[in-house]
This record gives structure tokens, C-alpha cells and sequence, in this order.
């Protein structure tokens, strides 16, 4: 891996002030007010860093496309800023590098609802306790997964679970080896987003239902 791919590079930054000069042994550049940063690019793409390493790009997003300037993979050290009427303006570009996650922009995400039967639990860490999960394929009962989020122990047991000596699955399921099982003839609500694996994604807890039996907590069949 050469340092184009680790981009552990700095820029080069200022090491002294000094009086102006003429000298054959220099070269010279005008000093923008702005943000020293390096580009990295190459014919996938562009990607500015700060001299914290902190991508830039994000918050200029109108270099996105200065890659397709150049015909080979290259690393640029340059000075990333914002011209006003033909003037640095070192306060907006400070302003852009700055900005973050907006309120404006709100993420809503779309949650399925599942009816599971509880055919057991786990105790974890800090008295979290993990409910295990089952549904009915027909007959049959079909380990789900765990959900954590929203579970306490103690709702669980005023609900009076009846303990038992062996998996309701026939077997235990790989990581429910310590499993306290129960009869499968509780049913609660499971709110997770959607996903075509046959686990639960981000499972949610959110109670209880009493108008239910078990064998209709059945899984959704992909067509």
C-alpha cells in the first residue's frame, strides 16, 4: 500500500514569517486565506483532506469532479478557500468545515411489525435481559433471534411464564447455550427494519399482546 491509499500525509504548512524577499532560489505562490488541504485523485474520484485528515469534500462539494483534470493518479497540496467579489473570505469556508447533520434534514425510518412467540430468555450485561424468538412456519416452530431494546425482565414475569427443561425448538439455537426457556404461549410485537435475512435487523420491543394465540404468529412467506 503505497500513500496514495493510506493518506497519512499532511500538508505542507508555513513554517515561519518573514519579511518579504527576492531570491533566485525560491519559488513563490500567493498565500490564500483559506484551509490547507491535500487532493487526492485519481480516475475513481476526488477526496480533499485537512491536515487533521478530515474529509473536506463533504463540505465542498462543487470540487467533487476535479479528478477528470487530471490523466494519472495524483496527490495536490494546496489551499482550499472562497472568493467573494474577488477577495478570500477565510470566515465561509471556515463556516462550510464546521457544518454538520442539519435539522432541517430529518431521517424517518420504515419499521415492519412482527407478532413473535417468546419461547425463552437470556440475561446479559447490566441486568439487560434478551428475549428469544420464535415464529410458526405451519406447524413448526422456527427460531427468530433475540430483541433486546425495550425488554425488562420484570414485565416479562408479570406475565407469569411457565419455565421448561429444553428448547422449544427441538434444539438450541447456536449462542443460547445459558437460555432460560419457557413455554411458547406468549406473543409480543416486534418492530424491526426490513431485511431478506431470516433474523430480525435492529429489533425493537414494543409489548405485549394478549389477543393473540401463538400457532397465528406466523412467518411471511417470499415470493
Amino acid at each position: 500500500m503505497d500513500i496514495f491509499d493510506e493518506k497519512v500525509i499532511k500538508p505542507m504548512l508555513i513554517g515561519e514569517q518573514a519579511e518579504a524577499f527576492d531570491s533566485p532560489d525560491y519559488i513563490y505562490e500567493i498565500k490564500f486565506d483559506g484551509i490547507r488541504c491535500l487532493a487526492y485523485m485519481d480516475n475513481t474520484g476526488t477526496d480533499l483532506r485537512n491536515k487533521r485528515n478530515k474529509k473536506l469534500l463533504p463540505h465542498a462539494p462543487e470540487l467533487s469532479q476535479i479528478h477528470k483534470q487530471v490523466d494519472a493518479k495524483c496527490i495536490l497540496d494546496g489551499e482550499l478557500f472562497v472568493l467573494k467579489d474577488g477577495i478570500t473570505d477565510f470566515y465561509e469556508i471556515q463556516r462550510r468545515a464546521l457544518m454538520t447533520r442539519t435539522k432541517d434534514w430529518v431521517k424517518c425510518k420504515v419499521m415492519a411489525s412482527d407478532d413473535c412467540v417468546i419461547c425463552g430468555y437470556t440475561q446479559k450485561e447490566k441486568s439487560m435481559t434478551s428475549l428469544i424468538l420464535g415464529q410458526y412456519k405451519g406447524d413448526e416452530l422456527i427460531y427468530r433471534g433475540h430483541v433486546t431494546l425495550g425488554v425488562t425482565l420484570r414485565n416479562l414475569l408479570s406475565h407469569e411464564p411457565v419455565r421448561i427443561d429444553c428448547s422449544p425448538f427441538g434444539y438450541v439455537p447456536p449462542g443460547n447455550e445459558n437460555a432460560i426457556w419457557l413455554q411458547p404461549e406468549l406473543v409480543c410485537i416486534v418492530e424491526s427494519m426490513p431485511t431478506e435475512k431470516d433474523s430480525f435487523r435492529h429489533p425493537v420491543f414494543r409489548g405485549m399482546r394478549d389477543d393473540k394465540i401463538p400457532i397465528e404468529c406466523q412467518m411471511w412467506e417470499s415470493k
